[in-house]
């Protein structure tokens, strides 16, 4: 089940029958009980420029995180997860639009034993009402829906240029932005519209972007050698570097 609401603070589990989407009642228990890390809906109001003291008291640990990554189109958690287990001193946040996707990342993290995963059912158009300025240091974006099957489509594509327009003052001064895609038109997009935001393209990997992290899209498409698109962008200087 898909959220429609752009509003991430509407309230998303007062009108739904949990019986619908045994997801809804996994995740209304879940915050009730607060034993899952998710947040939606008018909860969400109280996390912007707090994530990192909110994740960490969440998991009962002694100091906020100092670094905070998060994935836009989580899917089922792979990578975020996969991440999260490597950097257990950096927070990671997973976005997505479905119940689904949302309850079955924060309880991968879990039976993982990761303390440092939290999920957020939420719109990425509406980004900036849940992040504050300079709070993100680092976003992935793989493998998002390119919206190919007819022209007029491509408007609902998420990476063009007013999104990284309002992207780009939510990062840290080093943050990265990692970005792939199936589509070559859509890479090609999401490559314009990041160089005309003051991104910089990546020369030098950091901690996380010098992996490799394959979501299971990726995996799907190199098994039908398939070509994929991706490339990594900074708010700093440097330069660009292929994936």
């Amino acid at each position: 089940m898909p959220l429609k609401n752009l509003d991430p603070f509407a309230s998303q589990l007062k009108n739904l029958n949990p019986g619908i989407n045994p997801y809804v009642a996994l995740m209304a228990t879940g915050i009730e009980d607060g034993n899952i890390p998710v947040a939606c809906g008018e909860m969400l109001k109280d996390f912007p420029g707090k994530w990192r003291e909110k994740i960490a008291g969440f998991y009962k640990r002694p100091a906020p995180f100092k670094k905070l990554v998060v994935e836009i189109g989580c899917h089922k958690g792979h990578v975020l997860c996969k991440m999260a287990a490597e950097h257990p001193d950096t927070a990671f946040i997973g976005i997505d639009i479905t119940y689904k996707r949302v309850v079955g990342t924060a309880e991968r993290a879990q039976k993982m034993g990761l303390k440092n995963v939290f999920t957020v059912l939420a719109n990425a158009k509406a980004i900036d009402m849940i992040f504050t300025p300079g709070e993100i240091d680092g976003v992935l974006i793989f493998f998002p829906d390119p919206w190919i099957k007819k022209k007029r489509q491509a408007k609902n594509r998420l990476v063009d240029v007013e999104f990284c327009k309002i992207l780009e003052p939510l990062l840290s001064s080093e943050a990265f932005c990692w970005f792939k895609t199936d589509q070559k038109i859509y890479f090609d997009q999401a490559q314009n519209a990041f160089a005309e935001n003051a991104f910089q393209a990546q020369t030098q990997p950091c901690e996380i972007t010098g992996n490799a992290y394959t979501s299971i899209f990726e995996q799907r498409f190199t098994e039908q050698n398939l070509p994929t698109y991706g490339s990594k962008w900074l708010r700093s200087s440097q330069k660009f570097m292929a994936n």
